[in-house]
């Protein structure tokens, strides 16, 4: 028998990225679970980022982020990043980061890193979702098979609609 639950739009497990952006002032650091592809043509994706977020006012001044994979061994990292406001704190020290063509930060420790610049914003009451289109893309070589990341290989970090963390299980044929 069905029972009613929460109105949220569940998606069950969800990969971590971590958002960083940088703007004159600041880099930032925000890790996301709202996170999805879009398209392939043109590669496109989103991120939901709340309104009062700095990463939401970085993002609106510079119309450009990175999502960056992260991966079980982040975890802490992730969670730090995630209990402190770029607002009150300075993250700029979190993450060794590098710069592609495209002058965006990406962490290093990050195994999948993609630079994206804002297609479209949605507003929606209390977030911005964000479509960025991807021009960047970069893994290290130890994940790559065929010129494509390898989920196994990365070990990404799950989570929940309540906060828990995963690893990934194993694949099914």
């Amino acid at each position: 028998m069905k029972k009613s639950i929460e109105l949220w739009p569940f998606a069950g497990a969800m990969p971590v990225v971590i958002v960083a952006v940088k703007d004159e002032e600041k880099l930032n650091f925000a890790p996301h679970g709202m996170y999805g592809k879009m398209s392939f043509e043109p590669p496109l994706l989103h991120i939901s980022v709340l309104k009062n977020h700095e990463t939401a006012k970085i993002i609106n001044k510079i119309n450009k982020f990175s999502v960056n994979i992260a991966t079980t061994d982040l975890l802490e990292k992730v969670k730090h990043c995630g209990s402190i406001s770029g607002v009150d704190k300075d993250k700029s020290n979190e993450f060794e980061v590098f710069y592609g063509q495209s002058d965006v930060p990406m962490i290093c420790k990050s195994p999948v890193n993609m630079s994206c610049e804002v297609y479209q914003t949605i507003e929606t009451n209390d977030m911005y979702i964000y479509i960025g289109k991807v021009v960047e893309a970069f893994s290290d070589e130890e994940y790559i098979e065929d010129n494509y990341p390898v989920v196994t290989k990365i070990d990404p970090l799950i989570c929940t609609e309540q906060g828990e963390y995963y690893r990934m299980g194993s694949k099914l044929e």
